[in-house]
């Protein structure tokens, strides 16, 4: 698979489904705040299974260079 360069940060499927998770989760809130419980629970349960497997087609993806010093930059950044 092919990663497409935009203007910043590298995007492929994992990130989309990062997105698309939070996506979801906003318009949740927003059919919360207008009472719309039952397609607000659906857009949350949606959200959870997007965040649940982006991090399953993260890690089935090769790195890229950038990937790993963003991944170091992250370590380093922790301690």
């Amino acid at each position: 698979m092919k990663i497409k360069n935009y203007l910043i940060g590298e995007y492929d499927k994992s990130v989309i489904l990062t997105y698309l998770g939070a996506a979801f989760a906003l318009v949740a809130i927003y059919w919360t705040l207008q009472g719309q419980v039952r397609l607000a629970m659906m857009a949350f349960i949606l959200s959870g299974i997007c965040d649940l497997f982006d991090g399953v087609v993260a890690r089935s993806l090769p790195r890229t260079p950038n990937r790993n010093v963003l991944a170091l930059k992250l370590i380093h950044s922790a301690t």
